[in-house]
């Protein structure tokens, strides 16, 4: 059983929280204790010798049967990962668009093109209002037809803000377009 404590060290733990000072040699002993007492020790220092041995063989035991053995988190086999892979690809895709995405641009769709873009905005994303520091922003189509270069199509975004937009395309276009 651990020492009973005392109403004099009940007082003390009280006025510690009230911000009582403490001195450098307690908050020193403090510092230590708090940092753990194993932290940095190897299994041996801590268990001693043979159960470290017992302990490290049954790491190494279920790391061989699972080897997501103490990670975080859902792991799937890599059959089961092949499978999602091959779902997600193509036509299979839940954004798949019919190929829309592999069309050219129009030969005049360039850097310059897209500077005087960026410039017009004045290197801000249009929905988040951050300003391009150091990654480049992206020049945006509006209707989502890269055809329609139209100024008045394109807008800048920030990598955030332009990756936000490829999903639920119909409310993007009526926002940016200023009807909801």
């Amino acid at each position: 059983m651990g020492k009973k404590q005392t109403k004099e060290h009940i007082e003390k733990g009280r006025l510690s929280k009230l911000g009582l000072k403490r001195s450098l040699e307690t908050r020193r002993k403090l510092s230590i204790a708090s940092k753990g007492r194993f932290k940095g020790l190897s299994y041996e220092n801590r268990f001693g010798k043979e159960k470290a041995q017992i302990l490290k063989q049954k790491l190494s035991d279920n790391a061989k049967i699972n080897p997501n053995y103490g990670l975080k988190g859902k792991h799937h086999s890599e059959e089961t990962r092949m499978k999602i892979s091959l779902n997600h690809k193509g036509e299979k895709s839940n954004t798949w668009r019919g190929g829309i995405s592999f069309k050219p641009y129009p030969t005049f769709w360039n850097t310059i093109y897209k500077q005087k873009i960026l410039k017009r905005d004045n290197y801000t994303c249009q929905i988040c209002n951050a300003k391009q520091i150091k990654s480049k922003f992206s020049v945006h189509h509006i209707d989502y037809n890269k055809k329609n270069c139209n100024p008045l199509n394109l807008i800048t975004l920030c990598k955030s803000c332009h990756g936000l937009t490829n999903h639920n395309r119909e409310k993007w276009i009526n926002f940016f377009k200023g009807c909801c």
